[in-house]
Protein backbone atom coordinates (compact mmCIF):
# COMPACT_ATOMS: atom_id res chain seq x y z
CA UNK A 1 0.00 0.00 0.00
CA UNK A 2 1.21 3.49 -0.89
CA UNK A 3 2.06 5.90 1.91
CA UNK A 4 -0.01 9.10 2.05
CA UNK A 5 2.01 12.27 1.66
CA UNK A 6 1.33 15.36 3.81
CA UNK A 7 -0.41 17.19 0.98
CA UNK A 8 -2.71 14.19 0.45
CA UNK A 9 -3.69 14.32 4.11
CA UNK A 10 -4.23 18.08 3.93
CA UNK A 11 -6.41 17.78 0.82
CA UNK A 12 -8.47 14.97 2.35
CA UNK A 13 -8.90 16.91 5.59
CA UNK A 14 -9.97 20.08 3.78
CA UNK A 15 -12.40 18.21 1.55
CA UNK A 16 -13.95 16.43 4.51
CA UNK A 17 -14.18 19.63 6.53
CA UNK A 18 -15.92 21.56 3.77
CA UNK A 19 -18.31 18.66 3.17
CA UNK A 20 -19.20 18.59 6.87
CA UNK A 21 -19.64 22.37 7.00
CA UNK A 22 -21.98 22.31 4.01
CA UNK A 23 -24.19 19.85 5.94
CA UNK A 24 -23.87 21.52 9.37
CA UNK A 25 -24.24 25.11 8.17
CA UNK A 26 -26.02 25.11 4.81
CA UNK A 27 -26.61 28.54 3.36
CA UNK A 28 -24.19 30.24 5.71
CA UNK A 29 -21.89 32.93 4.40
CA UNK A 30 -18.18 32.86 3.86
CA UNK A 31 -15.70 31.10 6.09
CA UNK A 32 -13.02 33.18 7.81
CA UNK A 33 -9.81 31.96 9.44
CA UNK A 34 -7.95 34.23 11.87
CA UNK A 35 -4.49 35.30 10.79
CA UNK A 36 -3.29 36.20 14.28
CA UNK A 37 -3.58 34.78 17.79
CA UNK A 38 -6.03 37.49 18.88
CA UNK A 39 -8.88 34.98 18.77
CA UNK A 40 -8.91 31.17 18.97
CA UNK A 41 -7.75 29.37 15.83
CA UNK A 42 -11.03 28.23 14.38
CA UNK A 43 -13.16 28.42 11.28
CA UNK A 44 -15.63 31.28 11.62
CA UNK A 45 -18.83 31.29 9.59
CA UNK A 46 -20.68 34.47 8.71
CA UNK A 47 -24.04 34.58 10.43
CA UNK A 48 -26.93 37.00 10.71
CA UNK A 49 -28.16 38.97 13.69
CA UNK A 50 -27.08 41.93 15.74
CA UNK A 51 -23.73 41.48 17.45
CA UNK A 52 -23.80 41.39 21.24
CA UNK A 53 -20.99 41.26 23.79
CA UNK A 54 -19.25 37.91 23.54
CA UNK A 55 -19.95 37.55 19.81
CA UNK A 56 -17.16 37.37 17.26
CA UNK A 57 -17.29 39.82 14.37
CA UNK A 58 -15.40 40.74 11.27
CA UNK A 59 -14.66 44.42 11.87
CA UNK A 60 -13.12 47.02 9.61
CA UNK A 61 -10.65 48.83 11.86
CA UNK A 62 -9.83 52.52 11.42
CA UNK A 63 -7.40 53.23 8.57
CA UNK A 64 -4.78 54.64 10.94
CA UNK A 65 -4.90 51.46 13.07
CA UNK A 66 -4.57 49.21 10.01
CA UNK A 67 -1.65 51.28 8.72
CA UNK A 68 0.06 51.19 12.15
CA UNK A 69 -0.42 47.39 12.37
CA UNK A 70 1.11 46.92 8.89
CA UNK A 71 4.07 49.20 9.71
CA UNK A 72 4.76 47.29 12.93
CA UNK A 73 4.39 43.91 11.25
CA UNK A 74 1.40 42.87 13.35
CA UNK A 75 -0.72 42.25 10.29
CA UNK A 76 -0.21 42.55 6.56
CA UNK A 77 -3.67 41.73 5.25
CA UNK A 78 -6.82 43.77 4.91
CA UNK A 79 -8.23 46.15 7.50
CA UNK A 80 -11.03 43.68 8.34
CA UNK A 81 -10.07 41.69 11.44
CA UNK A 82 -11.77 39.05 13.57
CA UNK A 83 -12.39 40.39 17.09
CA UNK A 84 -14.80 39.74 19.93
CA UNK A 85 -17.39 42.32 20.99
CA UNK A 86 -16.51 43.32 24.55
CA UNK A 87 -18.97 46.19 24.99
CA UNK A 88 -21.77 47.97 23.14
CA UNK A 89 -24.58 50.50 23.65
CA UNK A 90 -24.75 51.82 27.18
CA UNK A 91 -21.84 49.78 28.53
CA UNK A 92 -19.47 51.82 30.70
CA UNK A 93 -15.90 51.47 29.39
CA UNK A 94 -12.95 52.83 31.36
CA UNK A 95 -9.56 52.36 29.72
CA UNK A 96 -6.93 53.92 31.94
CA UNK A 97 -4.21 53.12 34.47
CA UNK A 98 -3.16 49.97 32.63
CA UNK A 99 -6.57 48.26 32.54
CA UNK A 100 -9.87 48.20 30.69
CA UNK A 101 -12.94 47.99 32.90
CA UNK A 102 -16.32 47.25 31.36
CA UNK A 103 -19.26 47.92 33.66
CA UNK A 104 -16.82 47.79 36.57
CA UNK A 105 -15.34 44.40 35.62
CA UNK A 106 -11.64 44.12 34.72
CA UNK A 107 -11.79 43.05 31.06
CA UNK A 108 -8.19 43.46 29.82
CA UNK A 109 -4.78 44.86 30.59
CA UNK A 110 -3.26 47.66 28.55
CA UNK A 111 0.36 47.15 27.54
CA UNK A 112 2.80 50.05 27.28
CA UNK A 113 4.97 48.25 24.73
CA UNK A 114 4.62 45.47 22.19
CA UNK A 115 6.50 42.14 22.18
CA UNK A 116 9.53 43.86 20.54
CA UNK A 117 9.65 46.54 23.24
CA UNK A 118 8.26 49.31 21.02
CA UNK A 119 6.02 51.86 22.74
CA UNK A 120 2.26 51.48 22.34
CA UNK A 121 -0.10 54.42 22.64
CA UNK A 122 -3.53 53.63 24.00
CA UNK A 123 -6.85 55.43 24.01
CA UNK A 124 -7.85 56.80 27.42
CA UNK A 125 -11.57 56.94 27.98
CA UNK A 126 -14.14 56.46 30.72
CA UNK A 127 -17.70 56.75 29.49
CA UNK A 128 -20.76 54.86 28.31
CA UNK A 129 -20.68 53.75 24.68
CA UNK A 130 -23.24 55.28 22.37
CA UNK A 131 -25.66 53.29 20.22
CA UNK A 132 -23.28 53.66 17.29
CA UNK A 133 -20.18 52.19 18.98
CA UNK A 134 -18.62 48.85 19.81
CA UNK A 135 -15.54 48.11 21.91
CA UNK A 136 -13.69 45.12 20.43
CA UNK A 137 -11.02 43.04 22.12
CA UNK A 138 -8.91 40.09 21.15
CA UNK A 139 -8.50 37.30 23.67
CA UNK A 140 -4.73 37.77 23.93
CA UNK A 141 -3.09 40.44 26.08
CA UNK A 142 -0.99 41.21 22.99
CA UNK A 143 -3.96 41.75 20.70
CA UNK A 144 -4.05 45.07 18.86
CA UNK A 145 -7.66 46.19 19.42
CA UNK A 146 -9.88 48.92 20.91
CA UNK A 147 -7.43 49.37 23.79
CA UNK A 148 -5.16 51.07 21.27
CA UNK A 149 -7.50 52.52 18.63
CA UNK A 150 -10.68 53.13 20.62
CA UNK A 151 -14.29 52.13 20.10
CA UNK A 152 -15.27 51.33 16.51
CA UNK A 153 -18.39 52.64 14.79
CA UNK A 154 -21.25 50.18 14.36
CA UNK A 155 -20.96 50.77 10.60
CA UNK A 156 -17.49 49.16 10.68
CA UNK A 157 -18.91 45.76 11.69
CA UNK A 158 -18.83 43.77 8.45
CA UNK A 159 -20.62 40.69 9.77
CA UNK A 160 -21.25 38.62 12.85
CA UNK A 161 -19.26 35.38 12.98
CA UNK A 162 -19.87 32.03 14.60
CA UNK A 163 -17.00 29.65 15.50
CA UNK A 164 -17.72 26.52 13.49
CA UNK A 165 -14.98 24.10 14.38
CA UNK A 166 -13.00 23.96 17.62
CA UNK A 167 -9.40 23.08 16.83
CA UNK A 168 -7.54 23.79 20.04
CA UNK A 169 -10.02 25.16 22.56
CA UNK A 170 -13.04 23.93 24.45
CA UNK A 171 -15.26 26.92 25.21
Amino acid sequence: MRKLRPWHIAALTASTLFAVLSIVAPGSGQIHIPATSSVPFDLYLETSGNPEPGDYVLVRVPDAAARFARERGYWSGTSAWIKRIAAHTGDQVCAEHGHVFINGRNAAIILNSDAQGRRLEHIKLCRALTETEFYVLGLSDHSYDSRYFGPVPASSIVTKLHPAFNFFHSD
